[in-house]
């Protein structure tokens, strides 16, 4: 699976989802991740601006946080930040790699050298670019 900022959050929460309490989904339905510059952290967006519309309590904010949550799934994740995004970005993929690095999931930083936010993804245009090449490897295609 995978997604980029939001879609990074919903990787991530899958991961730390108990699929076996759902009725027929087996433990390992996750085979990889790839959560790209993703928000594993919600109490900066509680915040901020943003949750006069998302209203956001402190309670939800850390259920819905992943880096608050203990990793179910034992797949490796691949936690792609591009180097020109903000260092929240930053804090937040680094925090989650460590957190959840020493419970069964092989955490792998990729930091992309002069990367933003929003050009990380079309680094998925080119079969020839590090993002690429390293989910080609994950799914052993390369």
């Amino acid at each position: 699976v995978s997604g980029h900022s939001a879609g990074g959050h919903l990787v991530a929460m899958l991961f730390a989802t108990d699929w076996p309490t759902f009725a027929g989904v087996p433990a390992d339905v996750i085979g990889a991740g790839c959560g790209i510059s993703g928000l594993y952290d919600l109490e900066p967006i509680r915040l901020c601006y943003l949750n006069d519309t998302l209203k956001l309590t402190p309670e939800a904010a850390a259920r819905n946080s992943p880096i608050h949550l203990a990793p179910r799934a034992r797949a490796p994740l691949l936690l792609p930040v591009g180097a020109l995004e903000g260092p929240e970005y930053h804090r937040q993929t680094y925090h989650l790699a460590a957190a959840w690095g020493g419970r069964h999931v092989a955490c792998d930083v990729l930091d992309l050298p002069g990367i933003h936010h929003f050009s990380i993804v079309s680094q998925l245009e080119d079969p020839g670019s590090a993002l690429s090449g390293a989910i080609l490897g994950q799914m052993g295609l390369r």
